[in-house]
Formats: structure tokens, sequence, C-alpha cells
């Protein structure tokens, strides 16, 4: 009987392989082999979900800006006062806690990717 996958799950841990070797090792370290090992499976299952290093990147920051987008519209729902909004918002981009920090690396690693990629 063949054994039964969590798709989202395993792109859930992919993406988190990513966000680790990016955080530690800076996003020049991500590669597809790489995010396998950090995975824990092989480059084989890798590209069943991402067809290459450009895809699991895009993935990966898409996921990022995603979680921040959610928690700055969970800010405007709490406020409509203008300055209280823009502080809410503000401080959904700080590195406030462990996620947040990841989450700012990776921001700013991306946006020095898009200097030269589109």
């Amino acid at each position: 009987m063949p054994k039964v996958v969590d798709h989202e799950e395993r792109r859930a841990e992919l993406r988190d392989a990513v966000w680790r070797l990016a955080s530690r090792d800076g996003l020049e370290a991500v590669t597809v082999r790489a995010v396998a090992d950090e995975a824990g499976c092989s480059t084989g299952a890798l590209v069943h979900y991402f067809a290459d290093k450009e895809d699991l990147l895009l993935f990966a920051f898409r996921t990022v800006a995603d979680r921040v987008m959610r928690r700055v519209a969970a800010a405007e729902e709490l406020t409509a006062e203008p300055m209280e909004l823009a502080r809410a918002m503000l401080v959904e981009g700080l590195p406030l806690d462990r996620e947040r920090q990841a989450e700012v690396r990776l921001w700013f690693a991306f946006l020095g990717l898009a200097l030269t990629r589109p």
C-alpha cells in the first residue's frame, strides 16, 4: 500500500527548511540539495513539489509576505484611527519574536535578491 503523504504539510516542511537555511546561512546557501537535506527528504521528493530553486524561493517569499499581510489585516480590523493603525502596521514588521525575526531576515534577503531578479 502506498504511503499517504499530506502534501500541504510536506510543502510547509520544505518552506521551513528554506527559512532555516536562509536565516542561518543566507539565501546563497539555499540549493535544492541543501533544502532537501535540511528537510530530511530526497531531492526527488522536493522536485515533486517545486520545479527548481526559483520556485522554492518564490514560495518561501510569498509565505513570508502572506503572514505579514494577514497580521496587518488583523490590525486593520482592530482600529479605524489612522495613527493607531499606522503604529500597529509598523509593529507587525518589527522583529519582536523569533518568528518575526526570521521573517525580517528573509524579507531583507529577498529585497536584496530582487535587485537582480524579477
